[in-house]
């Protein structure tokens, strides 16, 4: 920026010192659109601030659990027949139910939320892999009675990175030997 000023500093002294009659139209010209180019930073600094109070304003009220875009499943049968996301692992003590030779787009099993509810699973597309090792399943659908109509699943599969006690152990035996 100094040097700008500097150099702008330069041209004026230039310019009237010399007193070039056709060179000092450019200089009016110049000034001019320096003043322009302030004042359309300024609305558009004034139209961001507008914006970002637009935008402030039109957040859904009701702090934190109304920005929350996962559900339980309490919450969830409340919210029947509205797309919603549910945070729930696989219930291993029920069956899956998917027959890839009688209809490979459907699966069913039952889920369990955070809280420890159980809601059934419709599923209408092909069963992913690994549903069984996954420890936490994202459902994105919607309630319809007491059974959750999935349109997509996200699997959270176990970090093969997590402190397994056993390994450990052994590694500790083995080092100490």
């Amino acid at each position: 920026m100094p040097i700008a000023g500097c150099q702008l500093s330069i041209v004026k002294l230039i310019f009237l010192n010399l007193n070039i009659a056709f060179l000092s139209p450019f200089w009016a010209i110049f000034a001019v659109q320096i003043r322009i180019m302030k004042k359309t930073h300024i609305i558009l600094l004034v139209l961001i601030i507008g914006a970002i109070a637009a935008l402030i304003s039109m957040m859904p009220k009701g702090g934190t659990d109304m920005l929350s875009s996962y559900e339980t499943i309490a919450s969830a049968k409340e919210k029947s027949g509205k797309y919603v996301h549910v945070v729930a692992k696989l219930d291993k003590t029920q069956p899956i139910e998917y027959d890839a030779i009688k209809n490979a787009n459907y699966l069913s099993f039952t889920a369990i939320d955070t809280i420890g509810a159980k809601v059934k699973v419709v599923y209408n597309n092909a069963k992913p892999d690994n549903l069984e090792h996954s420890e936490k399943l994202v459902m994105k659908g919607k309630m319809n009675g007491d059974v959750f109509e999935c349109n997509e699943i996200l699997m959270k599969c176990p970090s093969k990175y997590t402190d397994d006690p056993t390994r450990i152990q052994e590694s500790l035996n083995k080092n100490t030997n």
